[in-house]
Parts: C-alpha cells; structure tokens; sequence
C-alpha cells in the first residue's frame, strides 16, 4: 500500500511514507463497495524490540486509514512469534477471534504483500526483495497471491525464488530415525545438532513421554548440571535424553564416561535450509 518518500526500504520515522501507487485508492474503494474486507498484516519487531514507539506508529497507521478512506482492519506483530508473517497467527486470528464469526471465503480472498523473494532486476534497475515473507503467508494459507505492481498496476509477475525447503513437501509419514527412538531397556541418549535441528522437538515429542528424563543446558545453565543431574536419574533407573548440541567428541564424552549405563547418539540430518 505505501513506499517510503525518503526511497529507502525502511522508513526513517513515522511519517516517511506515500501511497505506493495512484490506483491504490481507487481500487481498494472499489472491493470495499463489493463487499471485500480490506485487511492489513503487518510485521513490526521494532515495537517488539523498543526501537518504534507504538503510539507513533498507530497514528502512522490511522493517518494511512484516514487517506485510503474506506473501512480496514489492522493486525501488528510486534515479535518473532507465530504472529510473525509468514507464519499463519495474524490471518488465524482474524479468522477465530474477529471476523465476527463469518466465515472466509478463501476461494474469492486473495492476499497482496511487496515481501515477495522476487530477485534482483525483476524489472530493470530494480533491487531484490527484502524478504519473501508475504508470498509465503500465502502459500501457507493457500491463498491466492499477488505483488503490489501485479495487483495496482496489472504488471506482469517478476522472477522470484523461495526457499529450498518447502515443508509442505515432506513426508508426513516417512521415517523419522533408523530404529526405534526410545528403547525400553535403561540408557542414556545423546542428541546432536545444530541449534533449531529438531532436537528439543524429538526429544519432548518421542522421548520424554516414554520416561526418559529431559536435560537441557538452555534451562540447567551448564554442561556440569547436565551431567549431574544425568547421573541422578540414572541412580534412580530413568533413562535420559541430553538435549544439547553436543557438536565434538569431547562435549559427549562428559555423559558417556560418567553415564553407567549404555548411551546412544542421536544425530539430527537437518540441513541449513531446513
């Protein structure tokens, strides 16, 4: 709906911002008088983080409602949370919580966003995108998607790219593991991984509701409280899943000497674009 007056792709206060094109008007007034409800979703991690005040930015937001003149609706995601675009919070909210319990008809919903991954030179003397944020919400909500140069301006649709990993492409039912994830004799299982390799999900998800016992450095502090308290529930014959990243010999070895029982590694395959 707006670019920045200053041309930068992120403006630099409240009131650096114009209407991105001049049909915007025109053809918001005209899905309004249609029937459409008109639906902004929008990322701000700046009021998150302290850098935006939020009161500044809600004039910012109803001085562009008050130039578009026609009834919106506005969500805000202040976090990296699930309401961060393009995970699907904000557009399940409106949908639960407030559209007044009418349904949407996704079939006749469409979603317009500029964070589209298109690249550099889309156009000629255009930069790459800031992000494909937008063009995956879409996909995530399989809702049908266009830029703003394709919806305002009846442009044609720019090269893109999106990620290499596509989550809809997995298996749901393939294999997790080689064997059995949790094994009913007493031992110790070491995962190994990156951070957001998978390894707290396994854990929380397959291990801890056979019985074993989750330890974590995130929460415990230390290596040494892990392993202590590796061994306490050892002593007390639970088995245990040590949720770390474990990424040497050496970082394992601390369990695996002191464990006295069998212990088991677990490694996570999760690639960098997973």
């Amino acid at each position: 709906l707006i670019l920045t007056k200053s041309g930068r792709v992120f403006p630099k206060d409240n009131d650096d911002w114009k209407l991105a094109f001049g049909s915007v008007k025109s053809k918001l007034s005209k899905f309004a008088s249609e029937g459409y409800k008109i639906v902004i979703l929008t990322n701000q991690a700046g009021i998150g983080r302290g850098r935006t005040n939020i009161n500044e930015f809600k004039t910012k937001i109803e001085n562009i409602v008050r130039d578009l003149n026609v009834p919106v609706q506005v969500f805000i995601a202040t976090s990296n949370s699930i309401y961060r675009k393009p995970a699907p919070g904000m557009w399940i909210f409106l949908e639960t919580k407030k559209n007044d319990g009418i349904k949407i008809d996704m079939s006749r919903s469409f979603y317009v966003g500029d964070a589209a991954g298109r690249i550099a030179n889309w156009c000629p003397g255009k930069k790459k995108d800031f992000s494909f944020a937008d063009r995956l919400l879409a996909l995530n909500l399989n809702l049908q998607y266009y830029t703003p140069e394709e919806h305002f301006c009846n442009e044609r649709p720019g090269k893109f790219t999106l990620p290499m990993f596509n989550p809809a492409a997995l298996d749901e039912d393939g294999l997790l593991a080689d064997g059995d994830i949790a094994k009913k004799s007493q031992e110790v299982v070491i995962l190994v991984g990156c951070p957001g390799s998978g390894k707290t999900h396994i854990a929380l998800r397959h291990l801890v509701p056979a019985g074993y016992v989750h330890v974590n450095r995130d929460s415990l502090g230390s290596w040494q409280k892990c392993v202590l308290n590796m061994e306490s529930a050892v002593a007390a014959g639970r088995s245990v899943v040590v949720d770390n990243t474990n990424p040497d010999r050496e970082s394992r070895r601390r369990f695996v000497e002191r464990a006295r029982v069998p212990c088991r590694c677990l490694v996570m395959t999760t690639s960098i674009e997973n």
